[in-house]
């Protein structure tokens, strides 16, 4: 089980800021991906029983032409 920051995942992810993250955490969205450590929010990127991170964002988030979620 691999766990990031948000500013690892967003890194991860391709974003230059993890804005995109705070908000989706705040909107209740990430809630399945979410662990908290020493009082902090982590991502779980490969949760048991759930879709990768990854491709949990690209099916809630929006598709752009020029967007950094790239599945191939």
């Amino acid at each position: 089980m691999t766990i990031a920051t948000f500013v690892e995942a967003s890194e991860m992810m391709g974003y230059r800021r993890p804005s995109t993250l705070y908000k989706l955490r705040k909107e209740g969205q990430l809630d399945d991906y979410l662990v908290e450590i020493q009082g902090r929010w982590h991502l779980v990127m490969k949760p048991v029983g759930k879709p990768k991170f990854k491709e949990y964002l690209g099916s809630i988030l929006r598709w752009r032409i020029d967007g950094v979620i790239n599945n191939h």
